[in-house]
């Protein structure tokens, strides 16, 4: 998809450029909203308005699922350290 140089975008198709003009732009705009650089509506509302409303919910479940995968993974390393780390004292304890 290009987009001609006669384009003249209207609010929701300069949103969508400034989104997801590109493919490293997109990759940063999905970055920034997992982050919390940029409010999920800012970048849910011009798929929303311009493609359809169906993009935009599976655009912020894509988000969600994402974002909790996430902390599942960081929640269970921390907890995984913590449990190794109760082990390693009362061996020591046992030990003294």
């Amino acid at each position: 998809y290009r987009l001609d140089e006669e384009y003249t975008p209207d609010e929701e198709g300069s949103q969508m450029i400034r989104w997801f003009g590109s493919v490293p732009r997109a990759m940063l705009s999905l970055f920034q909203g997992l982050s919390g650089g940029v409010d999920w509506n800012d970048l849910v509302e011009p798929l929303m308005l311009r493609i359809s409303p169906l993009v935009a919910f599976f655009f912020s479940m894509i988000q969600a699922f994402s974002i909790l995968a996430v902390l599942n993974v960081v929640t269970a390393t921390f907890v995984q350290q913590a449990i190794e780390r109760s082990h390693q004292v009362k061996e020591m304890q046992q030990v003294s």
